[in-house]
């Protein structure tokens, strides 16, 4: 009789980023979430929190890729926002298979970076969650769709992205 296949072997360790209680957004000098090494003082993380069915949080991740952009009116996001550490995916207990499905995380301008992808896909992750605000001008030109189809077809992974557009905060 011919030899059994081997049976699949688990998905490779996923890095996680745990949070002690109640972290989310917070400034770096927090000392209940003490930054990483490379971040400046008094500065902010953009954050994307996982949370888990019961109300905890199950993970977070704090944006790697910092948008300056100086096509007027500007922005720079590195004024006040210190980048994070690593790439973050984390198991979700749904999935197709006992495994339950493993999802990336990242954050808007992340999107143009597909090493991050290839690294969150490495990691196990068939789904990456990308909240956005994109810029009147990169979201007009037709940026976001474009960039997450190949994001979506590099990494051979789903997409799920919400985007903003257009005006964020301030007066009017």
């Amino acid at each position: 009789s011919p030899p059994s296949s081997p049976s699949p072997s688990p998905p490779p360790a996923v890095p996680q980023n745990k949070p002690a209680d109640g972290d989310a957004s917070v400034p770096a000098e927090d000392p209940a979430a003490p930054p990483p090494a490379c971040a400046p003082r008094k500065k902010l993380f953009n954050t994307h929190v996982l949370v888990s069915p019961s109300g905890a949080i199950a993970a977070f991740y704090r944006k790697l890729h910092l948008f300056d952009c100086s096509v007027p009116p500007g922005f720079h996001e590195s004024s006040f926002t210190a980048p994070g550490p690593a790439p973050v995916a984390a198991r979700l207990p749904v999935g197709c298979d006992e495994n339950g499905t493993v999802l990336g995380l990242t954050i808007c301008y992340d999107l143009r970076f597909p090493d991050l992808f290839t690294a969150l896909r490495s990691a196990g992750a068939t789904l990456v969650a990308i909240p956005a605000a994109f810029s009147d001008n990169t979201g007009a030109a037709g940026h976001w769709e474009v960039l997450l189809r190949a994001r979506a077809i590099e990494g051979q992974c789903y997409v799920v992205a919400a985007a903003q557009a257009g005006r964020h905060g301030g007066p009017g």
